[in-house]
């Protein structure tokens, strides 16, 4: 018997002294680190190990700690399309580990929930070629990976093989569409590297991608607690066989934070772009809180408090049945919601009320608003970039009409012409072509105190000006321009970019619970 437990007790030494310390899984060959900050690398080893990292012509060492965790800071880099060697050596077993191929540029993290992963071989219209891409990385999460405790180690999609990957046909086509033509602009326009990391999932609450610490502080926990344990419950209740599906129970608050996310923290990143607010519209009137205060939250897990945070606003989008509709209804005020996080330093936001389709929450043209982010980030670097369409900036009420000023059109406003497909018709049977002819300005809504609107008379009156008029109010009181789910409406700067919905009254629909 003490022969048994000898040759046990020998195996164990044997086995765990064998373990090599290791990069962790963020760090593989083909990876982008980020330029012009404190290059963090880490991994896992043995406690006590001291490890040595080589990177161009910096040498550091350390000890790995008694969690079997070291961290190095390395010196900032300029960007840098030279392909380097990332090294690491164990003082212990003499061994080492190299990565090759690794640029220097910028990371960008994507997340959010479908419609940011929604891949490129589903959007349209398809690329006839991918573009040769030798500066642009991808990097995409495995999916769902929710967990109720903060990790450490970031889990690659299966698909990515364990590793960064070249933006070529095998890899891009199942990355994030959004993301890689953000990358694919950025990359152009800036002529630097650029690494990108999906971590995004379907049909997912902001909740389930903010800290808990930070969701505890919030006014609206209770109630965003109280949501999720209504709708478990509803779906335990009505899914005893099967049970619900492990997947469903990943949205719980904060856990897909904790397994995508939080991995990702101690890594140096430039910044975020973020595709996500359809699943908190019927609950709007607590996602301006929720969002700024996410934003804040991942600013400081990064310790990075000001990174670039560029987001886009939710499309036009009517529904295509009733259950549908009916949280359609709220889509103006979550947008309206989304757009009050721009008063955060650094943060920024795409408009895509133009991009919409009417009966599909997943509009299939996802090139054009990869490059109304990537306008942003480019804006960043450039000067001159008009990366915002028309803002008002000022209204003047005369006694007969009201007269608007705009920010963001140096060379003009125009109505542009648009086409909508598949818009429903009066009797919801059929669906027509509703086309709006260049030159003729829709979109914009009066009221007078009653607070009835009705579509007003809008007119282009000089390059930053539109003037309003209506025979259907006495006095113009209040002004609405695209808020509706679905809006007609193409105002535009000359550079091609849509105007901001907005609104001048108060008057709110009540959330669905």
């Amino acid at each position: 018997m003490t022969r048994v437990v000898v040759s046990i007790a020998c195996l164990f030494v044997l086995v765990t002294s064998s373990v090599a310390a290791d990069f962790d899984t963020l760090f593989t060959s083909n990876m982008v680190l980020q330029r012009n900050k404190p290059i963090r690398v880490f991994g896992t080893g043995e406690p006590n190990e001291e490890i040595t990292i080589t990177f161009v012509n910096q040498t550091v060492s350390t000890v790995v700690n008694k969690d079997k965790i070291w961290n190095v800071s390395l010196a900032p880099q300029k960007a840098s399309k030279q392909n380097y060697e990332l090294k690491l050596t164990s003082n212990k077993s003499k061994k080492s580990k190299i990565l090759r191929d690794i640029l220097v540029g910028d990371v960008w993290v994507c997340a959010g929930q479908s419609n940011m992963g929604w891949a490129v071989h589903q959007t349209l219209p398809q690329p006839t070629a991918y573009p040769a891409a030798q500066y642009l990385r991808l990097l995409r999460a495995k999916t769902p990976n929710g967990s109720k405790t903060p990790q450490t180690k970031f889990q690659i999609n299966p698909d990515f093989n364990s590793s960064w990957q070249h933006a070529n046909e095998q890899y891009a086509s199942k990355f994030s569409a959004v993301s890689y033509y953000f990358g694919l602009k950025v990359n152009h326009n800036l002529d630097v590297p650029i690494g990108l990391i999906e971590v995004a999932l379907g049909g997912t609450d902001i909740a389930s991608w903010m800290p808990i610490p930070v969701l505890e502080e919030l006014n609206c926990y209770n109630s965003v607690m109280a949501h999720y344990t209504k709708e478990i419950t509803w779906a335990e209740n009505h899914a005893k066989n099967p049970k619900v599906i492990e997947t469903y129970k990943q949205k719980h608050p904060s856990d897909l934070y904790n397994g995508m996310m939080h991995p990702l923290t101690r890594l140096s990143i430039k910044g975020m772009i973020w595709y996500q607010g359809e699943n908190n519209a019927p609950r709007y009137n607590n996602y301006e809180e929720l969002f700024t205060e996410a934003i804040k939250g991942w600013r400081t897990a990064w310790a990075q408090d000001e990174f670039p945070f560029i987001f886009v606003q939710l499309p036009a989008f009517g529904g295509k049945n009733d259950w549908q509709k009916q949280r359609t209804a709220l889509w103006p005020y979550q947008r309206e919601a989304q757009a009050k996080a721009q008063n955060l330093n650094n943060v920024s936001m795409a408009v895509t009320l133009d991009l919409g389709e009417y009966s599909d929450i997943h509009p299939k043209y996802k090139y054009m608003v990869g490059k109304r982010l990537a306008l942003h980030a480019i804006a960043l670097e450039k000067q001159n970039i008009i990366a915002n369409g028309p803002i008002v900036k000022s209204i003047h009420k005369d006694k007969k009409s009201t007269t608007l000023k705009f920010y963001n059109c140096p060379t003009g406003l125009i109505a542009k012409q648009l086409i909508f497909k598949d818009i429903p018709t009066s009797n919801n049977k059929k669906t027509t072509e509703v086309k709006i002819e260049f030159g003729y300005l829709m979109g914009f809504e009066v009221a007078d105190s009653d607070g009835k609107f009705y579509p007003a008379e809008a007119n282009i009156t000089a390059p930053d000006q539109v003037t309003l008029t209506s025979d259907k109010v006495s006095k113009i009181i209040d002004i609405r321009y695209g808020f509706a789910p679905f809006p007609i409406c193409n105002l535009f700067n000359t550079e091609g970019l849509p105007a901001q919905p907005f609104r001048t009254d108060a008057y709110n629909l009540p959330p669905l619970q």
